[in-house]
């Protein structure tokens, strides 16, 4: 298996290409099953400001936000993230954004708002049907329209 000394030097290799990742590990570790300071897998995550245009209720009220791109005038819907985001957030959001919207076609299971909040999300790539794989939630993006989250 190649190997390098130089982390720097293959991190760059790695997202020039955008390549999923590496695995590190302490020289002269041997390999364990399971989880290991030793042996560290480090993904390459990507991120992307997302136009919020609906949600899931599951146990709570928000239990995902559901997320669309711009494509031309046309919202794009590109999957849901239901990780990382506080409850303060959650609550913020089902006090001032649950609101109707038909600006893009949904799954049946989710309820669609008026698109105007941005949040950022990191994810690994896109899938082949075009939806985000393993989205966690980062931050809502108050200094950003949501017109400018497009698909390029």
């Amino acid at each position: 298996m190649p190997s390098t000394d130089n982390g720097e030097e293959l991190w760059n290799v790695v997202t020039a290409r955008g390549l999923e990742g590496v695995m590190a590990k302490k020289k002269g570790s041997v390999y364990v099953t399971g989880r290991s300071r030793a042996w560290l897998k480090i993904k390459l995550e990507k991120t992307v400001d997302c136009v919020i245009v609906g949600y899931v209720t599951k146990i709570r009220e928000i239990a995902s936000l559901a997320l669309a791109l711009y494509d031309q005038e046309t919202l794009s819907y590109i999957g849901q993230v239901g990780t990382g985001f506080s409850e303060s957030l959650l609550d913020t959001l089902s006090k001032g954004h649950i609101r109707a919207s038909n600006d893009v076609s949904l799954p049946k299971n989710v309820h669609s708002v008026v698109p105007d909040k941005v949040c950022e999300v990191k994810y690994f790539e896109y899938t082949k049907d075009h939806r985000l794989r393993a989205p966690v939630f980062l931050r809502l993006r108050d200094d950003k329209s949501a017109t400018e989250c497009t698909v390029d």
